[in-house]
């Protein structure tokens, strides 16, 4: 299951791997103009619509900074035995301040993933993947080698063509 409003950068695995995901729309706020991300009421609807999700992919918070309910969220999938990804990219420095709300990590989520160029200082486009468990980081990493990452490295490349010279 997958968040409709997520990044590309989840849809274009599901498309290589040929995965058909079970979309949730995130709620909407028409007074704001923002998604409001998914909460657990939702969730359980979805879930219950299609018994056979192997896994859910929530994003936390969205790309306008909205905090769902995402311990909610974690406790609706945990009662089911699926696996939690959450995409916290724009999340990275909730740990830092208890006047934010509680980081991805501390939910329950299976894997964790950080932007840490969007809220956090980084050279580059950086980011972490957390996990709970060795299994899921050997497929993960497995993934990830197949794969590969698409994202161009000019500074890392800068320094090694600067330093050659």
């Amino acid at each position: 299951m997958l968040q409709r409003d997520s990044h590309l950068s989840l849809f274009a695995p599901m498309y290589t791997l040929g995965l058909h995901p079970v979309y949730v729309l995130p709620d909407y706020s028409s007074e704001l103009g923002v998604a409001l991300g998914v909460s657990p009421n939702h969730l359980t609807q979805v879930l219950d619509a299609h018994p056979d999700v192997k896994a859910v992919c929530l994003t936390y918070p969205n790309y306008f900074g909205v905090a769902s309910d995402v311990t909610g969220c974690s406790r609706v999938i945990r009662e089911r035995n699926i696996p939690l990804f959450i995409d916290s990219a724009h999340g990275s420095h909730f740990p830092f301040h208890t006047g934010l709300p509680p980081p991805a990590s501390v939910v329950g989520a299976d894997i964790v993933t950080h932007s840490l160029h969007k809220t956090c200082s980084a050279l580059e486009q950086s980011s972490l993947a957390l996990f709970s468990a060795e299994p899921l980081f050997q497929q993960f990493y497995k993934a990830v080698n197949t794969i590969g990452c698409p994202v161009p490295d000019p500074l890392n490349k800068s320094l090694r063509e600067n330093y050659r010279t």
